[in-house]
């Protein structure tokens, strides 16, 4: 600046320029926190999901594996019983038949 701008003027350039510095800082600041908060909550909110799905899925293999094993032994038994029904219903028969 040259010799013959008022010391008025450059302070007021002065402040000017530091109230731009200071707004351009603060949406630097706000667009970042913003994008972190973004990324943190994206980020989190995937590793929650994975979380749970993971530990529902170890929870409840063991119930799953157990009503399938308790399912089969009810099918034999089941089976037995058709068994029987069918002995009992033949010996009954040759009970009626004498």
């Amino acid at each position: 600046m040259s010799s013959a701008t008022p010391v008025l003027v450059i302070t007021a350039i002065r402040a000017v320029t530091f109230i731009l510095k200071k707004h351009i800082v603060c949406e630097i600041a706000k667009v970042a926190a913003q994008q972190l908060t973004t990324t943190l909550t994206n980020t989190l909110a995937e590793s929650i999901t994975n979380w749970l799905v993971d530990h529902t899925i170890a929870v409840l293999a063991p119930q799953i594996a157990e009503v399938h094993t308790t399912s089969q032994a009810l099918a034999r038994m089941a089976q037995k019983a058709d068994i029987l029904i069918s002995s009992l219903n033949k010996a009954k028969r040759l009970y009626h038949t004498r």
